[in-house]
């Protein structure tokens, strides 16, 4: 199991919410595949948190305000860069960029503003970018 850090696991969560906000709106199968992708990385000890989904759904709650005024601001990349940051020394980056597309899929559309925000992570994350273009992760 991977240790994480509590800035690493808040900044997983800040992620996935980001993959939710992507396309300006947001459905209550997007917060549901939030909460279940985060329960499945702590369930493969890809992630080492014990939130429950009652806390999941709190923290989705209590963040949305910052992450949606974020999102929406012209130049929001420096706060996503210094997510990603954050997570430097995380070990399992494509298991969480593929968590993201559980979560931007789960309204089972494909939004220009969820790949965007995909390739910008496998950019900066150096993933190879033809993972972004392999639709519908979910299992």
């Amino acid at each position: 199991m991977t240790k994480n850090t509590t800035l690493e696991n808040e900044n997983i969560l800040k992620l996935l919410a980001m993959t939710a906000f992507a396309d300006k709106r947001l459905l209550s199968v997007e917060i549901t595949a939030f909460v279940n992708v985060v329960i499945d990385l702590q369930n493969t000890g890809i992630m080492s948190s014990d939130y429950t989904e009652a806390q999941l759904f709190i923290w989705f709650e209590t963040h949305k305000i910052e992450i949606k005024s974020e999102l929406s601001q012209r130049g929001f990349e420096p706060w996503l860069y210094s997510c990603l940051d954050n997570l430097s020394e995380f070990e399992n980056k494509k298991a969480l960029f593929e968590a993201m597309f559980k979560v931007a899929y789960s309204d089972d559309e494909e939004h220009i503003s969820e790949t965007a925000l995909a390739v910008l992570v496998a950019k900066y994350w150096d993933i190879d970018p033809n993972i972004v273009t392999t639709r519908r992760l979910i299992a």
